[in-house]
């Protein structure tokens, strides 16, 4: 036991002194559990000891499981042991166990082409059936000892998860069939998303509520307190998102915790207990069922790094205050979760569709294909059946499929079709969930087209690359206009991935490509930049009459500028953006007006690329070292933030400057109907810019962050190039000073 002294913890009005907190939840059905990373440690007494405190605490249940790439080797051969530690060890100390199932083995993986091993151990396995082989054997070795199982680690974010929603709930599908093989009575979990209702709306209605019988969110809050209106909300919401699939789902919080780190996120030891009680007690006041701290112990020592400081231990195992206001608060309140299965009707037959994402052309023929999968243990035949609409042929007609024990069998749909999206339904035998399949398809250009700025030694351009992306060669027509003005026209021929240039001054202001190939005209809008920094003093005030005459434009609206989860991009309404940018004698003026359909402000400082509303921008005021790949005193990163309403964030990263201390700069922001608009000002002196900047060429590239319906970032897109230029200013464009 630990010999402890319990102080007087007061946050706000939640008092958590022994005796004067009342019972609330006493030998209730709602449950409390701890995730850590003990599978990491070297040596089982490591191990043994943070759960001996774990079970101390009277915490009751542990999230901890070894990554499905370190259990199965790549040659397919099973390691347990650390598995078998981590279990053994759990047993011991008396908790119940949630074990994680994530991260595809390397040869596995749809991606094993992929030199990266992290990236490839992100997406689904090529085959299912490994995924169910993996589930079933690892549930029925700790049939006795493994109480619950959670598929995947938050896979709405593209740091766990490469692939699409529905290859996630195709997964799901392949997992929860292996577990209940070998376990019918086993907890399965799915979802493990932040509060991404976006995703679990479209998990739900692609297994028709079934393949689980919990749902499990990540909802972090901090470093705000928790309270009815902000945690209470949500879960009520997505308590009403599941009775909307199916009303027996259970939901469970598989991460919720608040670090301990000297800034602006974190809070002290006694607050983290105290937010930590409240926060349970309003989950088990919306019939969350079960409840897990993030984390047990610190991960590393040092006190600036949130990632480290979220324990409730230190990384030498000394309790914090935490760890005994969370102990008296659970001694009195904690009880067990009902561990009751759904009832199990899944279908054994899955169909999962594969080549489709990609699209169509109108009147073309297309296809897209797939697998049926059969996870049973008997022979079955079922007849493949495509429907749609009447603006669409099926060259295939429907087909018998026979299907071995355990085994998969691959499908083609040929089709063309005249309209813009295409809805189709398959349905196999069966009927239930996993024997249909309906996915609609857009049709898309079978010209690729990208505009980009070309800085000259005394002028700029507009370049516009067109690319033939049919697959055949074909002649195309093509219009330049400028608002309604013919600029120029043209007819080419063009082989299959063959391109040209079209080059216009960009003060001709092209604003409309039309092209026509097989007797179909697309209209493609485009934006030309302007990469100038207009010479104009602005009033920094949240408006934007300033800018009106302002020459100056770099536009993101295009798909190929998505350069993070461009999967997850809908279209200009999503995500798009006009930047432009001013100076006179002291600052240079930054106007950033975003559009952005979902805004939220959940992220600020050094992480504020992961939130919403963010903007990236990047300088290299001294070009004559642009060729080294790391950053010095004249390349700059800034973030500018919409905190709140009339409210913008900075923050600074240099090889001198780091931080949101940067005197002298001016920033404010607000709403608009369809996203945000940001306006700032920045001393000339801070970016190292002096003397007559007329005709001055510099660096620059700026990126919008996006994180609709999540705790992290969704996606990202840059005005030019990749994703790098946080640390080479080679990727950084030229512009030019006027």
């Amino acid at each position: 036991m630990i010999n402890k002294l319990r102080p007087c913890h007061v946050c706000g009005l939640l008092i958590a002194c022994a005796g004067l907190l009342a019972p609330l939840f006493a030998n209730a059905p709602y449950g409390v559990g701890i995730c850590a990373h003990a599978h990491q440690y070297p040596n089982e007494a490591d191990m043994e000891k943070e759960y001996a405190l774990i079970r101390e605490a009277n915490i009751r249940w542990l999230r901890n499981f070894p990554e499905w790439r370190t259990i199965q080797q790549d040659n397919g051969v099973y390691n347990f042991a650390n598995a078998d530690r981590v279990v053994r060890s759990a047993t011991k100390a008396g908790l119940s166990v949630l074990g994680l199932l994530a991260f595809t083995p390397q040869k596995l993986s749809t991606h094993s082409h992929v030199e990266s091993r992290i990236v490839n151990t992100r997406h689904k396995p090529e085959n299912l059936l490994r995924a169910y082989e993996f589930a079933y054997t690892v549930a029925k070795r700790y049939e006795n000892s493994v109480q619950a199982w959670e598929i995947w680690n938050e896979p709405d974010t593209v740091i766990f998860w490469r692939d699409t929603v529905e290859d996630y709930a195709d997964l799901l599908k392949s997992m929860y069939l292996g577990i209940k093989d070998a376990n019918k009575e086993a907890i399965v979990i799915g979802c493990g998303t932040g509060t991404n209702f976006r995703f679990i709306d479209t998990v739900l209605r692609e297994t028709g509520g079934q393949y689980m019988d919990r749902v499990s969110v990540h909802p972090y809050l901090y470093p705000d307190a928790p309270n009815e209106d902000n945690l209470g909300t949500t879960l009520k919401k997505l308590r009403a998102l599941l009775d909307s699939h199916n009303p027996d789902l259970g939901l469970w919080i598989t991460e919720a915790g608040y670090p301990t780190v000297e800034s602006g996120s974190g809070v002290s030891e006694s607050e983290q207990g105290n937010l930590l009680q409240k926060y349970i007690e309003i989950a088990w006041a919306n019939s969350v069922e079960n409840v897990f701290i993030y984390n047990m112990r610190d991960s590393g020592k040092n006190s600036l790094n949130k990632e480290h400081r979220f324990g409730i231990v230190q990384n030498d195992y000394t309790p914090k205050e935490s760890y005994y206001i969370l102990q008296d608060f659970l001694k009195k309140n904690s009880g067990q979760p009902s561990l009751k299965p759904l009832h199990d009707n899944a279908d054994r037959t899955v169909i999962v569709l594969e080549n489709y994402e990609s699209g169509y052309f109108l009147n073309e023929k297309s296809s897209f294909s797939g697998y049926v999968y059969n996870f049973s243990n008997k022979e079955t035949t079922i007849r493949l059946a495509v429907e749609t609409d009447k603006t669409t042929t099926i060259h295939n007609a429907s087909e018998a499929i026979a299907l071995g024990a355990f085994s998969r069998v691959p499908f083609t749909v040929d089709y063309t079709s005249s309209t813009a999206t295409t809805t189709f339904r398959l349905q196999g035998a069966g009927g239930g969930r996993g024997g249909r399949k309906m996915v609609t398809l857009a049709a898309r250009s079978p010209l690729s087209i990208l505009v980009q700025p070309r800085i000259t030694d005394d002028s700029f351009l507009s370049v516009i690359n067109v690319k033939n992306v049919l697959g055949k060669t074909a002649e195309f027509a093509l219009s330049i206009k400028s608002e309604g003005r013919l600029l120029e026209s043209m007819t080419r021929g063009l082989k299959p991935n063959e391109s040209m240039e079209i080059v216009l001054p960009a003060l001709a202001k092209p604003d409309t490509i039309l092209t026509v190939y097989n007797g179909i005209e697309t209209t493609h809008p485009i934006i030309a930049d302007f990469p100038t920094i207009v010479h104009k003093t602005i009033t920094v005030d949240g408006r934007d009459d300033d800018w009106h005459d302002v020459a100056s434009r770099f536009a993101i609206y295009q798909h190929s500028q998505v350069k993070v989860n461009p999967r997850a991009w809908k279209g200009m309404e999503d995500l798009s953006s006009i930047a432009s940018l001013a100076y006179d004698s002291e600052f240079l003026y930054l106007r950033f007006s975003v559009t952005d359909n979902v805004v939220e402000y959940n992220s600020l400082g050094s992480m504020a690329w992961k939130g919403d509303a963010n903007i990236e921008i990047f300088f290299d005021t001294d070009l004559s070292d642009r060729h080294i790949n790391h950053y010095n005193e004249d390349d700059y990163q800034i973030f500018l933030t919409l905190a709140n309403e009339g409210v913008v964030a900075h923050y600074f990263k240099n090889s001198t400057i780091l931080g949101d201390q940067v005197e002298g700069v001016k920033a404010t922001g607000r709403r608009t109907a369809g996203g945000y608009f940001i306006e700032a000002a920045i001393p000339l002196s801070v970016l190292r810019l002096e003397g007559d900047l007329r005709g001055r060429i510099i660096g620059f590239n700026y990126y919008i962050d996006d994180s609709d319906y999540m705790p992290t970032r969704e996606k990202q897109a840059c005005w030019q190039g990749g994703t790098g230029a946080w640390s080479r200013p080679s990727e950084m464009t030229k512009i030019r000073f006027q």
